[in-house]
């Protein structure tokens, strides 16, 4: 299956994964910004894994 878009996939702890555009990815990383417990917020950024895709060509 060829992707046509650029997309974000985060894989978490115990296999679990979200797929985002890069523009969602980003105001999701600015809602951890603003989180009031930073520790917390910080630890789910590590967890994450982001891996980012570029479409496929061809």
């Amino acid at each position: 299956m060829k992707k046509k878009k650029d997309y974000v996939e985060t894989l978490g702890p115990n296999g679990t994964s979200h797929i985002f555009t890069p523009k969602e990815y980003k105001t999701f990383m600015k809602g951890l910004d603003a989180y009031p417990d930073q520790h917390k917020a910080d630890l789910l950024k590590r967890m994450l894994n982001p891996v980012y895709h570029k479409p496929e060509k061809g």
